[in-house]
């Protein structure tokens, strides 16, 4: 019972670092670099975040994203053919770069030793990051 509760930091703090990202800062970081707010690039990356964290793969959204994108170029009038043309190559390049929640996967090593009684120690990170 003792190691479940150990092991409940972290499922806690797994989900708790997915819900920053995926509501917060990367919908943030997103609306800073292109001319389009943080509530419009959230209501229109919603459901693709959802269906990708429920499928654990960026592939079967990248349609999905790619007219989104488009949708939100219509709304302020940005649609061109270049526009759509630079959308169709983008978007799918998105699948061969690893994704955000592999890099804060990669964390669980720092929790396994952790949980095995053996922290990283600060000289550990540097060769660690």
């Amino acid at each position: 019972m003792h190691e479940i509760s150990r092991l409940q930091i972290y499922l806690w703090v797994y989900i708790a670092t997915w819900i920053l990202l995926a509501v917060f800062t990367l919908p943030m970081l997103v609306a800073r670099a292109i001319p389009f707010t943080y509530s419009e690039v959230f209501r229109e990356a919603w459901m693709a975040m959802m269906t990708a964290f429920a499928t654990e793969t960026v592939l079967v959204v990248l349609l999905m994203v790619a007219q989104k994108t488009k949708e939100l170029l219509s709304k302020r009038d940005l649609k061109s053919e270049s526009a759509d043309s630079a959308i169709d190559i983008l978007v799918p390049t998105a699948y061969s770069f690893p994704s955000v929640g592999i890099l804060v996967g990669i964390r669980f090593i720092l929790f396994a030793s952790w949980f095995i009684g053996a922290p990283l120690i600060v000289a550990e990170y540097p060769p660690y990051a």
